[in-house]
C-alpha cells in the first residue's frame, strides 16, 4: 500500500520586526507532484505560491518530497531438533507492511529450507531464492546457531 500524499507546508525568512506568516495579507498555497504510489526512492518536487503582502517582495524556492522505503521485517522461525535429526524447514514472517498491504512476498512462501548437515562443513546453510542481503545475514545467524564449536 502506498503512503498518502502528505501535506506541504512553507518555512519562510525575511520578515521584519515582529511579523510573522500571520501577518501576510493572503498565506502561500503549496503543492507537490507526488502521487500515492509512488515507488520508494523518487523525488518529486514542492512549491508554493499565491502569498502577497503589500509590504514584501515576495520569491519562492522550490523544495523536494523524497520517497523512501518502509522497513520490512522478515523473521526466521526459530526451532529445536534432537543432535542428528534432519535439519527443519525454516518459515518466514513478516511485520511492516505498509497500511496493512502485502505483496506477492507475503503470498509466496519462499524457500527457506535448512539444509544443514551434522558437522556443519563447507558451503552448506541457508538456501533461498531472494537475493536480499537480509537473507544472507539470515544465513549467517542460522549457521551460528547450528555451527557452534
Amino acid at each position: 500500500m502506498a503512503s498518502p500524499v502528505p501535506a506541504i507546508t512553507p518555512s519562510y525568512s525575511g520578515f521584519v520586526g515582529s511579523d510573522t506568516a500571520a501577518s501576510l495579507t493572503t498565506p502561500p498555497t503549496c503543492v507537490t507532484n507526488y502521487t500515492k504510489g509512488a515507488p520508494a526512492g523518487g523525488s518529486f518536487t514542492t512549491s508554493c505560491s499565491g502569498a502577497s503582502d503589500h509590504n514584501y517582495v515576495i520569491t519562492y524556492v522550490p523544495g523536494i518530497l523524497t520517497v523512501t522505503p518502509a522497513p520490512l521485517t522478515i523473521t526466521a522461525s526459530s526451532t529445536t531438533v534432537p543432535y542428528l535429526a534432519p535439519a527443519p524447514i525454516i518459515t518466514p514472517s513478516y511485520s511492516g507492511f505498509v497500511n496493512g498491504g502485502h505483496d506477492d512476498l507475503a503470498r509466496s512462501t519462499p524457500d527457506l529450507h535448512d539444509d544443514l548437515h551434522p558437522g556443519c562443513s563447507g558451503r552448506r546453510g541457508l538456501h533461498d531464492d531472494l537475493q536480499w542481503r537480509e537473507w544472507h545475514e539470515l544465513h549467517h545467524l542460522l549457521r551460528s546457531r547450528h555451527c557452534r564449536g
